[in-house]
């Protein structure tokens, strides 16, 4: 994800490498979401285009509270 990679960019030079603790837990809990999107959410959706057929129970319920921090900030980001 392109964005990771501006953010991280912005992040470094806004702080000279010292990047407050409150910043990078936001990040570390946005990390998270953004893993279990594309773990959970997202191989589904592969499996399904490529099988066919929905995966209708992964086993695994997808973090509701996950989607939303990637919602804010891709829209802090826009």
């Amino acid at each position: 994800m392109d964005f990771w990679a501006s953010l991280e960019h912005k992040i470094h030079y806004k702080f000279d490498g010292d990047v407050p603790d409150r910043l990078i837990d936001e990040l570390t809990e946005a990390a998270d979401a953004s893993d279990q999107l594309d773990r959970r959410r997202m191989e589904q959706l592969h499996s399904e285009v490529r099988e066919g057929a929905p995966d209708i129970d992964s086993g695994e319920e997808f973090d509701e509270e996950a989607l939303r921090v990637l919602w804010d900030l891709g829209r802090r980001e826009g």
